[in-house]
Order: C-alpha cells, then structure tokens, then sequence
C-alpha cells in the first residue's frame, strides 16, 4: 500500500524537484539537506520505519523506488564477521542475562542516551577513576537496548566491545594491524549506524599499532578511526580514567573534538551499598549461600575506611566476593574435619563389634553392627561431597535459587508454586536430634556475616580482625 509517506521518500530522493523546493518553501529553508533532516524524522515517526538520523547524525536520503510507486528493497542483513573476531556482543548478552545488572548511575545512563542522539559529538566517553564502574554504563545501555527501553533513534542497534590487545595480538607488522581495523571500520560502516563499539582505556587508540608511539609520527588506532567518526560514520563509546584522558585524548583535539566527555565519581556509602545489595544474588548463586544485610553494609564501610588505594563499588564488590569464598571454604574444611572424626568413629565402632562378637555378647554386637551401618552411610554421604541429608539440601539450594531467579524476573505465579515445593521438601524432612537437630535450616542457609567481612579486609590490610570488627 502506497501511503504519503512513500510519497514523501520519493520526492525527496529526486533532487532537484518541484515538490522538494515546495516543501523547502513552506519550511523556510533554501538548503534540500536541511528539509531532509527537518522531514524525514517526521516520516520516520507516522511511517514506523528505522530512522537512524532521528536526533543523531544527518539524516541519509530515501533511495529513489525502481518504479513509479514502488517500495524500497529492504535493509541488508547486518556482516560482521571480522567484528566479531575481536569484539563481544553485549546485546546477545544482555538478552542471554549474562550482564552484571546496572544499579545506580541513572543519570549518566541518560545523558549516555541523550550523547547518543545528537548530530555531532555523539560519542560518549565515561571518564572517571578505575573501579567506579564506567565500563558497567555501557552494559546498563546494552540491556536497555535489549529490553526495548530506548529512544526510536537507537532502537536495534548492537552494542559491541571492541578488544584492542585482541586485535594487535599476532600480528607481527604494522600493516597486520591497520588491515584488522580497517575491516572492523568498514563493517561498523557498513551496518548504517546499527553497530555502537565500546572500547575500554579508549586512551590506548593513540599509539595502538603505531611504531611511532603514539607521538603523532605514526598511524595509530585513533588516526584509523578519526576519518569515520568525522563523517558520523562510526558512533562509539570509550572509558578511560581523568588523568589518562588528559593526558592522551586532550592532547590530540582532533579526537577530542569526536568525544563528549561524561565524568563517572566515585560512588557515595549508600549508593554503593544500594549496588551491593542489587548483585548480592548473583554473588549468592555462585557461593550458594546468603549474605546478610549488615554484611553487605560491612563491606562497603570497612573497604572505605581501610583499602584507601581502591574506589568504590570495585573494593566492596571484592570484599564481598572473598567474603563468600572464604565461607564455602570453611564449610568445605569443617566437612573435611568432620568425616576424618567419623572415620576414626567408624574404626572405633569396628573394633568394639569384634571385641563382643569373641566376647560372645552377641546383642551388643548388634546394636554395635546398627550403630556401624549408620555411621559408614554419614561418612559416605561426606567423602561425596554432599552433607548430611545431602540430596534433600542440594535440591533445596536449587530450589530457592529458582524462586530468587523467577522473582527477578517478576514470573510471581512459577514462584508460588516453587514455595510450595520447598515447604513439601521441609515437611519430608526427618526431624534430627543431637548434632543434627537444626541440620536442614544450617545446611540450606549458610550465612556470610560481617565477622567473616572482617576477616576479609583484615587479611588484606594485615590489621587486626579486632581492631577492624571494632569499627
């Protein structure tokens, strides 16, 4: 069907024309491009096509149709074989649900988007000290993008990090290189501003490949890369610490001028304590167990007042991570000490059995034999690796992590269901006695606490635990 709009494309691809200087009067302007990027966003919006010039670069004129009416071919299929040799696709990521979550950093997510969609200087780069989380910007717009949650302008677009020491690995002259590149240029090209590249220490394009060191003798990465991002060719996102853009990027106004700067500052406490909270599960699946609120506080005060040398969230992030290692580990060591305690148990039951049986006291050695069945089915469910009342445990931790998982993702009626069957598990459950009376709830629950936070950062720091848990 031929709407105003195909009209509108194909009088506008004809040029000169008696309907483009028409138009050109009624908007008052004399300049054909200019009715372009005043019209064609318009089309873009009634008509539902992609438009990749809406408030981003120039607007690209409609291919004229191979007949009178008829619609243009439709868009190529994006290539990007040789990108992909050196880049990650962070939005096949982003849908997969491999991307760290983005907490926080709302407002340098949307100045990023507003970059974006400028005619010039629309290449964002996230300057700020190591560890305060530039490179997770990128991620956050990555699943934005994924999710649809994004201005028209950037709609579909494939988000890619580029790996420099990947693309300089192996080759043993400089024309190896700029031929890699190159390639990758062309591709981004190509894809008609679909492709966005990220590159992280976007400092090292200058001198990346050049013999000269990067001093302007040379041609480096950036030199490679300026021509497209002049022509708005090639959009790209960079990150990179305040020091080194000085030093690199401000010192060459040529490719300063192709980047807007966005400063990323170290988190505050409590923002950093939101974005501990909001990875807490992922760090939890991984560990199997569970950090409790003060924990997660913990780290974030204790690795601000004594890793002096580390930004937030980066330092609490790790303390956090040790903190959860450090738990399994003790877990593991105390498993390991219990079973060598029932080997010696089990030896001893052994030796009292034969002692009755020459005795000929016949019923103990009964219950001597009893005791010994029970005893070698513990030490068997520990030299497996699995606890006691093992499978019950595990399919427990495989349960919860489903709730969490399905809560995540607001699936609240799969969650309802994944309750019921964890409260079937429970009443399955044999009540234990002695040792094993709080077995199900201590095994399923293993907690990190902020002692073990302690531990942690006193360890790094050599202070002692004392004197850290004190504070």
């Amino acid at each position: 069907m031929v709407t105003t709009a195909h009209l509108l494309h194909a009088t506008l691809a004809l040029e000169p024309s008696d309907g483009a200087k028409l138009l050109g009067y009624m908007l008052n302007s004399d300049s054909p491009q200019e009715v372009r990027d005043k019209v064609l966003p318009e089309i873009a919006k009634v008509d539902g096509q992609p438009q990749a010039a809406v408030g981003g670069d120039a607007p690209q004129a409609a291919p004229a149709p191979s007949a009178a009416g008829a619609p243009s071919e439709p868009p190529k299929e994006l290539v990007l074989t040789e990108t992909l040799k050196y880049a990650e696709d962070l939005t096949q990521l982003a849908l997969a649900g491999k991307l760290e979550p983005l907490i926080g950093r709302q407002a340098q997510l949307e100045r990023t988007v507003r970059i974006l969609g400028r005619r010039s200087k629309n290449n964002p780069v996230f300057v700020g000290e190591a560890g305060v989380g530039k490179t997770s910007i990128a991620h956050g717009l990555a699943e934005r993008i994924a999710r649809g949650k994004v201005p028209p302008s950037l709609l579909g677009k494939r988000v890619l990090q580029l790996d420099l020491a990947l693309l300089l690995a192996g080759t043993r002259y400089r024309g190896d290189f700029e031929e890699r590149l190159r390639a990758v240029v062309k591709e981004v090209t190509d894809s008609n501003r679909q492709v966005i590249l990220v590159i992280d220490e976007v400092h090292t394009l200058v001198g990346a490949g050049s013999s000269g060191g990067g001093d302007g003798g040379g041609m480096d990465a950036a030199n490679l890369l300026k021509p497209a991002l002049a022509r708005g060719e090639l959009q790209c996102m960079g990150a990179t610490t305040l020091d080194e853009y000085r030093q690199y990027i401000e010192k060459d106004p040529a490719l300063e001028r192709r980047f807007q700067p966005v400063l990323v500052p170290e988190p505050t406490e409590e923002e950093a304590e939101e974005i501990l909270a909001g990875l807490a599960s992922k760090y939890e699946k991984h560990h199997q167990l569970r950090y409790t609120p003060e924990a997660l506080k913990a780290a974030v005060k204790l690795a601000s007042q004594y890793i002096s040398d580390r930004f937030l969230p980066d330092k609490a992030i790790d303390v956090m991570d040790e903190a959860g290692s450090k738990v399994r580990q003790q877990m593991y060591e105390n498993s390991t000490t219990a079973g060598i305690a029932l080997e010696q148990e089990l030896e001893d039951i052994k030796a009292k059995k034969k002692e009755a049986v020459a005795a000929e006291l016949y019923t103990e050695a009964q219950e001597l034999k009893a005791k010994e069945v029970a005893t070698e089915k513990k030490l068997q469910s520990f030299r497996s690796g699995v606890p006691i009342g093992g499978e019950l445990v595990e399919e427990m931790r495989a349960l919860r992590a489903q709730v969490q998982e399905a809560v995540e993702a607001e699936r609240f009626e799969e969650a309802a269901v994944l309750k019921t069957r964890e409260a079937e598990i429970v009443a399955r459950y044999p009540v234990a006695t002695g040792d094993e009376a709080d077995s199900l709830a201590s095994l399923v629950d293993v907690l990190v606490t902020e002692e073990d936070v302690a531990a942690v950062v006193a360890g790094w720091t050599g202070i002692a635990v004392e004197q850290v848990g004190a504070s």
